[in-house]
C-alpha cells in the first residue's frame, strides 16, 4: 500500500487579474488588426462582399488606428455587430466579434459612446459560447458591481432572472461561475442550477454538485455529479477531502467514489490519479494494488512535465507490490477496458 501519493497541481476557479481593460481590449484588437495599406484594401473589398472574417479584421484595424476617422469607427461597430448577430462559424468569428463589441460598448473605447446594457449583452453572448476573456469580464463586473440598496445587484440579477428562459443567459451564468466561485452565493443561483441539472446540463451538474458538497449534502452531491460532463480539479479535490476525512456514511463515500470512477473511466487523468489513491489506500473501494497500478498508468499516460515524472515514480512503486502475472493482468485490463473503447 502506498501511504501518500504525489499530488499533481490542481487548478483554481478564480479569474485572473483583469489589469487595464482598455489595454486588454487593445491587445485583442491588435491580434486581428493590420496596418498594411494593401492588405487593408483587400480587407475592405472582402468585407463589402460580406466576408465575416474580413469585417472583423478591418473593424479591429479601424478601432485601434491613430486619429481614427469617426465614420470608420462607426462602420467598425456596424461590422462587428453584423458578425456577432450572424450564424456562428466553426472557427468562432461570431464569438470573437461579440467579445470585441461587448468590450467596446462597455468601455466606450476610442470615442465610441459607452453603453453598458449593450456591452453586457454582447459579452454575455461571447461568454455563453465559451470565450475566456468575456466570461472573466462578466465575472469581474458581477463581483465589483455596486449595490444601489440592500437588495439590488444590477449586474448579476438580470442573468439570474432570465437564465431559466434564456439559454444564452444560462450558459453565460455557468461560464462566469466557472471563473469565479463567489457568484454561487448570489440569491437565486441555486434555483437556476437545480433547474438546469433537471434539464440534463452537465456543466450545471458539476457546479451544483460542488455546491452540495460544500453544504454537506453528500448523498445528493453524488447523485448530481453523476450527471456532470466533467469534474474540474477543485471539485475532485473537495470530493477526496470528504472521502479521506470520513465525513459521510460508508454508502455515501462509495457513491462519491463511483462518481470519481465514472470520470476516470471517461478519460479524466486527474480522476485516474485519485482512483489510484483510492485503490492504494482502500478509500471507498477495497484495497487493490493492481487496480491502483492500472489507474496510475492511465494518469501518467495523459500528464506531461514534472507531474508525469511523479506519476511514473508512483507507478513503479505500485508495480513493486505486484507479481509479474499481476502486471500482465493490469496491462490486459488497460487494453480491454480503456484502450479498446
Amino acid at each position: 500500500m502506498v501511504a501518500e501519493l504525489p499530488r499533481p497541481e490542481s487548478t483554481s476557479l478564480v479569474a485572473p487579474p483583469q489589469g487595464n481593460p482598455a489595454e486588454a481590449l487593445r491587445a485583442s484588437l491588435s491580434k486581428l488588426a493590420s496596418d498594411n495599406p494593401s492588405h487593408l484594401i483587400y480587407l475592405d473589398t472582402a468585407a463589402k462582399s460580406g466576408n465575416k472574417w474580413a469585417k472583423t479584421e478591418i473593424a479591429a484595424s479601424w478601432l485601434i488606428a491613430e486619429n481614427a476617422n469617426p465614420g470608420l469607427l462607426n462602420q467598425a461597430v456596424d461590422y462587428l455587430r453584423e458578425v456577432a448577430d450572424s450564424q456562428e462559424s466553426y472557427l468562432g468569428v461570431g464569438m470573437e466579434a461579440s467579445y470585441l463589441l461587448g468590450e467596446v460598448y462597455r468601455q466606450g473605447f476610442n470615442g465610441i459612446v459607452a453603453n453598458e446594457d449593450l456591452g453586457i449583452k454582447f459579452l454575455t453572448r461571447a461568454a455563453s459560447q465559451g470565450h475566456r476573456e468575456a466570461k472573466y469580464s462578466l465575472a469581474a463586473l458581477v463581483v465589483s458591481s455596486p449595490r444601489d440598496d440592500d437588495s439590488a445587484e444590477p449586474i448579476i440579477e438580470p442573468f439570474i432572472d432570465t437564465a431559466l428562459r434564456d439559454p444564452e443567459a444560462a450558459s453565460a451564468l455557468l461560464q462566469m461561475i466557472d471563473s469565479d466561485w463567489s457568484i454561487t452565493y448570489k440569491d437565486g443561483v441555486s434555483i437556476v442550477l437545480k433547474t438546469l441539472v433537471d434539464k440534463g446540463d452537465g456543466l450545471a451538474a458539476k457546479v451544483y454538485g460542488r455546491m452540495l458538497m460544500d453544504s454537506e449534502q453528500f448523498d445528493m452531491a453524488a447523485k448530481v455529479l453523476m450527471r456532470a460532463d466533467a469534474m474540474d480539479h477543485a471539485t475532485i479535490d473537495r470530493l477526496m477531502e470528504i472521502v479521506q476525512t470520513v465525513a459521510a456514511e460508508d454508502d455515501t463515500i462509495n457513491a462519491l467514489i463511483d462518481c470519481l470512477r465514472k470520470h476516470a473511466n471517461e478519460g479524466d487523468s486527474y480522476a485516474n490519479y485519485h482512483m489510484a489513491m483510492a485503490f492504494s489506500n482502500g478509500l471507498g473501494v477495497p484495497q487493490d494494488d493492481l487496480m491502483a497500478y492500472v489507474h496510475a498508468n492511465l494518469s501518467a499516460a495523459k500528464v506531461h512535465g514534472y507531474d508525469r515524472e511523479k506519476l511514473l515514480t508512483l507507478r513503479e512503486d505500485l508495480k513493486d507490490n505486484l507479481s509479474q502475472d499481476e502486471v500482465l493482468q493490469a496491462q490486459e485490463i488497460i487494453r480491454r477496458h480503456f484502450l479498446d473503447r
